[in-house]
Protein backbone atom coordinates (compact mmCIF):
# COMPACT_ATOMS: atom_id res chain seq x y z
CA UNK A 1 0.00 0.00 0.00
CA UNK A 2 1.11 3.49 -0.91
CA UNK A 3 2.52 5.22 2.45
CA UNK A 4 0.24 7.91 1.28
CA UNK A 5 -3.03 6.20 1.53
CA UNK A 6 -1.71 5.40 4.86
CA UNK A 7 -0.73 8.66 6.57
CA UNK A 8 2.83 8.68 5.35
CA UNK A 9 3.17 5.04 7.63
CA UNK A 10 4.06 1.50 5.73
CA UNK A 11 1.41 -1.09 6.06
CA UNK A 12 2.26 -4.76 6.86
CA UNK A 13 0.72 -7.70 6.60
CA UNK A 14 2.51 -10.87 8.12
CA UNK A 15 0.42 -14.08 7.39
CA UNK A 16 0.81 -17.09 9.23
CA UNK A 17 -1.91 -19.86 8.30
CA UNK A 18 -2.81 -22.65 10.32
CA UNK A 19 -4.33 -25.21 10.63
CA UNK A 20 -7.50 -25.80 12.95
CA UNK A 21 -6.39 -27.01 16.18
CA UNK A 22 -2.82 -25.60 15.76
CA UNK A 23 -0.65 -24.40 18.80
CA UNK A 24 -0.86 -20.69 17.27
CA UNK A 25 -4.93 -20.68 17.29
CA UNK A 26 -3.89 -20.35 21.42
CA UNK A 27 -1.39 -18.32 21.73
CA UNK A 28 -1.75 -15.12 23.67
CA UNK A 29 -1.64 -12.11 21.41
CA UNK A 30 1.90 -10.86 23.17
CA UNK A 31 3.84 -14.00 22.52
CA UNK A 32 2.66 -14.12 18.49
CA UNK A 33 3.79 -10.54 18.30
CA UNK A 34 7.11 -11.18 20.46
CA UNK A 35 7.44 -14.24 17.95
CA UNK A 36 6.85 -12.06 14.92
CA UNK A 37 9.19 -9.08 15.47
CA UNK A 38 11.83 -11.50 17.31
CA UNK A 39 12.11 -12.84 13.43
CA UNK A 40 11.80 -9.54 11.70
CA UNK A 41 14.99 -8.20 13.57
CA UNK A 42 16.71 -11.43 12.14
CA UNK A 43 15.50 -10.48 8.25
CA UNK A 44 16.29 -6.49 9.45
CA UNK A 45 19.05 -6.63 11.40
CA UNK A 46 18.01 -2.74 11.13
CA UNK A 47 14.97 -3.10 12.55
CA UNK A 48 13.94 -0.45 15.13
CA UNK A 49 10.76 -2.04 17.15
CA UNK A 50 10.27 2.17 17.63
CA UNK A 51 9.01 2.07 13.97
CA UNK A 52 5.54 0.40 15.01
CA UNK A 53 2.91 2.84 15.61
CA UNK A 54 0.75 -0.63 15.59
CA UNK A 55 0.28 -4.14 15.84
CA UNK A 56 -2.87 -6.45 15.45
CA UNK A 57 -3.33 -10.13 15.39
CA UNK A 58 -6.56 -11.12 13.80
CA UNK A 59 -7.82 -14.42 14.31
CA UNK A 60 -9.85 -16.63 11.49
CA UNK A 61 -11.22 -20.23 11.80
CA UNK A 62 -11.67 -20.38 7.84
CA UNK A 63 -10.24 -18.01 5.55
CA UNK A 64 -10.08 -19.86 2.38
CA UNK A 65 -13.29 -21.41 0.68
CA UNK A 66 -12.98 -25.27 0.02
CA UNK A 67 -13.92 -26.50 -3.54
CA UNK A 68 -13.93 -29.87 -4.23
CA UNK A 69 -12.19 -31.25 -7.08
CA UNK A 70 -12.98 -31.09 -10.20
CA UNK A 71 -15.49 -28.59 -9.15
CA UNK A 72 -14.73 -25.84 -11.16
CA UNK A 73 -17.95 -25.27 -13.38
CA UNK A 74 -19.47 -24.43 -10.21
CA UNK A 75 -17.75 -21.35 -9.48
CA UNK A 76 -20.28 -18.69 -10.21
CA UNK A 77 -19.43 -16.24 -12.76
CA UNK A 78 -18.95 -12.44 -12.38
CA UNK A 79 -21.56 -11.64 -14.55
CA UNK A 80 -25.37 -12.90 -13.54
CA UNK A 81 -28.20 -13.97 -15.50
CA UNK A 82 -29.71 -11.29 -14.29
CA UNK A 83 -29.35 -7.52 -15.81
CA UNK A 84 -27.11 -5.49 -14.65
CA UNK A 85 -26.55 -7.71 -11.27
CA UNK A 86 -22.58 -8.78 -10.96
CA UNK A 87 -21.23 -10.65 -8.38
CA UNK A 88 -17.59 -10.31 -7.00
CA UNK A 89 -16.56 -12.82 -4.15
CA UNK A 90 -13.41 -14.46 -2.98
CA UNK A 91 -14.77 -17.98 -4.23
CA UNK A 92 -14.28 -16.80 -7.59
CA UNK A 93 -10.35 -16.09 -7.24
CA UNK A 94 -9.90 -20.05 -7.45
CA UNK A 95 -7.37 -21.75 -7.85
CA UNK A 96 -5.11 -18.76 -7.23
CA UNK A 97 -4.79 -18.19 -3.13
CA UNK A 98 -7.12 -15.65 -1.74
CA UNK A 99 -4.67 -12.89 -0.74
CA UNK A 100 -4.63 -9.32 -1.07
CA UNK A 101 -3.00 -9.27 -4.44
CA UNK A 102 -5.49 -11.51 -5.82
CA UNK A 103 -8.67 -10.02 -4.10
CA UNK A 104 -7.49 -6.63 -6.03
CA UNK A 105 -7.15 -8.54 -9.09
CA UNK A 106 -10.11 -10.32 -8.64
CA UNK A 107 -11.72 -6.59 -7.69
CA UNK A 108 -10.43 -5.33 -10.95
CA UNK A 109 -11.22 -7.84 -13.60
CA UNK A 110 -14.91 -7.28 -11.96
CA UNK A 111 -14.76 -3.66 -12.49
CA UNK A 112 -13.95 -4.50 -15.96
CA UNK A 113 -16.56 -6.52 -16.63
CA UNK A 114 -19.50 -4.54 -15.21
CA UNK A 115 -17.61 -1.21 -17.11
CA UNK A 116 -17.64 -3.15 -19.96
CA UNK A 117 -21.68 -3.70 -19.45
CA UNK A 118 -22.55 -0.87 -18.06
CA UNK A 119 -26.39 0.71 -18.59
CA UNK A 120 -27.50 4.15 -18.43
CA UNK A 121 -28.74 4.55 -14.90
CA UNK A 122 -32.54 4.24 -14.18
CA UNK A 123 -34.89 7.16 -13.19
CA UNK A 124 -35.00 8.17 -9.86
CA UNK A 125 -38.66 7.70 -8.24
CA UNK A 126 -37.76 7.56 -4.95
CA UNK A 127 -39.86 10.05 -2.56
CA UNK A 128 -37.80 8.88 0.74
CA UNK A 129 -34.22 8.29 -0.55
CA UNK A 130 -31.93 11.32 -1.84
CA UNK A 131 -31.82 10.92 -6.05
CA UNK A 132 -28.05 10.89 -7.30
CA UNK A 133 -26.76 11.23 -10.87
CA UNK A 134 -24.16 8.54 -10.84
CA UNK A 135 -20.74 9.71 -12.82
CA UNK A 136 -20.39 8.74 -16.69
CA UNK A 137 -17.32 6.72 -16.71
CA UNK A 138 -15.10 7.07 -19.62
Amino acid sequence: IDPQAVGGHHLIYLPKYTAPGSPWQNMPDEQIKAVWLKNLEKMFPDFNRDWIRECVVSRAKYVEPLHPLNSMHLIPAIDTPVGGLFLATTAQIYPALTNGESAARHAREAADIILQQRQPPLPCRSESFRCVNWPQYP
